[in-house]
């Protein structure tokens, strides 16, 4: 699985979470709050579709800032299963 994969399934997480999200523009340095103005809501509601989709659980301590950080982290998660 590549950060591009990933990209492109969170572009579609973040269409069904928020449709009023531009997600054209998604890179990897794309922040989630100041880039594409994810509130806390829209953090969790993210967090819980990533977690159905890859099978993977956040840890509620971790707060991704950033496209690469969500990446890195599946990848890690997918990795150890």
């Amino acid at each position: 699985m590549t950060n591009l994969e990933i990209i492109e399934e969170l572009k579609n997480t973040l269409r069904l979470v928020n449709p009023k999200i531009n997600v054209d523009g998604i890179t990897e340095k794309t922040l989630l709050k100041e880039d594409l103005g994810l509130d806390s809501l829209y953090m969790i509601l993210m967090a819980l579709a990533i977690e159905k989709k890859y099978n993977i659980k956040f840890n509620p301590e971790t707060t991704p800032k950033s496209v690469e950080d969500i990446c890195r982290f599946i990848i890690e998660k997918v990795d150890q299963k």
